[in-house]
């Protein structure tokens, strides 16, 4: 589990990106999900800081999901990778179960890491690449999605499209007249 220990290091580097770029509550979120890993990892047999470790996640979630829920740049390539990533991090979590002595914990539960901090820096970069910035000038991972489509079986789609608001303006103005 050392892995998870040098992962919970690399997690500090989001904290100072995140402090730099004044996203302080979700810097804070992320240190107090580190330090709680952390004290568990030192001591894998500590049952008391297994919870913790899971308290941890469940802050650094909640934050991330008050992002989420506050912000006008849902649909973008980065939240929708974010989102993926975070979806094989909650499976492997779950696979990873409680049983530590298990052969099959430390690989599910070094995959939470992995996919939890990769979700983590996808979501961070976009929060900061389009926070108060022209949607032409961003990177194009962190430009909005205009179009999205899922085939759920034959002429049959899932998604969204996203269109102008002037387009609609101008549609029902020409129906009115």
């Amino acid at each position: 589990m050392k892995f998870c220990l040098i992962s919970n290091i690399i997690g500090l580097i989001p904290i100072l990106y995140g402090i730099i770029n004044k996203q302080y509550f979700l810097s804070f979120s992320i240190l107090i999900s580190v330090l709680l890993s952390t004290f568990y990892h030192i001591d894998e047999s500590n049952r008391i800081g297994l919870l913790l470790d899971i308290v941890g996640c469940f802050i650094l979630t909640t934050a991330v999901f008050y992002y989420i829920i506050n912000s006008n740049e849902k649909f973008t390539i980065c939240n929708l990778i974010s989102f993926i990533l975070a979806i094989c991090a909650i499976f492997s979590f779950l696979a990873a179960d409680d049983d530590t002595t298990a052969k099959q914990y430390e690989l599910y539960h070094t995959l939470w890491h992995v996919f939890s901090l990769a979700a983590l820096w996808f979501f961070l970069f976009n929060i900061i690449n389009t926070k108060n910035s022209v949607e032409n000038k961003r990177p194009k991972i962190c430009k909005k999605i205009k179009f999205f489509k899922i085939p759920i079986g034959e002429n049959k789609y899932i998604g969204f499209v996203r269109k102008k608001l002037s387009s609609v303006s101008s549609q029902s103005t020409s129906e009115q007249t």
